[in-house]
């Protein structure tokens, strides 16, 4: 399984210049607490910023078009499921931030970026107008009206290329970071972390650049690992 912490930290690192372009701080693993109890991803409003759509292509926002003053994000890879418990632990992150913060409810809004649809925990609700898919690819939001709203970014199907870099789909992977070296738009923000991971989909790699990752990791070397991880894990669930 991958270091859990790598991955968490170099999303956070990988949307903190799409953050900072849109007018947000971000903060990676933030305490909320005086045990650990971490929330992945905190982006917070610093620059009054109007209209997204003057400032990138809405394939990089459109996930996070209700971006509020305070923003709280979960992140569970390929290896995680985002079932009741963490539903609640990110509830309990929501209240634990606006106490700490001062912040009211109204103020903060939740992201769930998972690989897997969260499909156990969604099942209850299926038919019922507390889904709502909405006209990105890939994003649904869970709004019972009774709690606060949570938005699903299913990286397997988002069309962003940032979250593609994450989706565990060669085809995604390599759509993504064509497009990102394409453009240029925020690579060179994006190029200098991703040296700092050390695993990916189960193997030990040693990625300086992404083109170094893509020279050692051709695509049909990268498709053999994802097939050789994804036998494991249905093995397992099986087990």
């Amino acid at each position: 399984m991958p270091d859990r912490t790598e991955w968490h930290k170099l999303l956070g690192m990988v949307l903190t210049p799409l953050f900072e372009k849109l007018g947000y701080e971000t903060r990676l693993e933030t305490d909320l607490s005086l045990k650990s109890q971490l929330i992945d991803i905190v982006v917070i409003k610093r620059v009054e910023v109007k209209d997204f759509s003057q400032v990138l292509d809405r394939i990089y926002w459109g996930a996070f078009d209700n971006l509020n003053e305070h923003n709280l994000i979960s992140f569970k890879s390929y290896a995680e499921t985002f079932g009741s418990f963490e539903a609640e632990e990110l509830y309990g992150h929501s209240i634990n931030y606006c106490k700490q913060q001062r912040v009211p409810r109204g103020a903060v809004n939740l992201y769930a970026i998972v690989h897997h649809y969260p499909e156990q925990f969604l099942k209850p609700f299926k038919d019922t107008g507390f889904l709502k898919n909405k006209n990105d690819r890939g994003v649904t939001d869970f709004d019972t009206g009774a709690f606060k709203k949570i938005r699903f970014i299913r990286t397997r199907e988002t069309d962003n290329p940032l979250l593609g870099l994450f989706s565990g789909e060669i085809e995604n992977i390599e759509r993504s970071y064509n497009r990102l070296k394409r453009e240029g738009t925020l690579i060179s923000g994006v190029s200098g972390y991703l040296k700092k991971i050390g695993k990916y989909i189960g193997e030990v790699i040693k990625m300086y650049t992404k083109e170094d990752f893509f020279k050692e990791f051709p695509p049909t070397v990268l498709n053999s690992t994802i097939n050789r991880s994804n036998n494991y894990i249905k093995n397992e669930t099986t087990n």
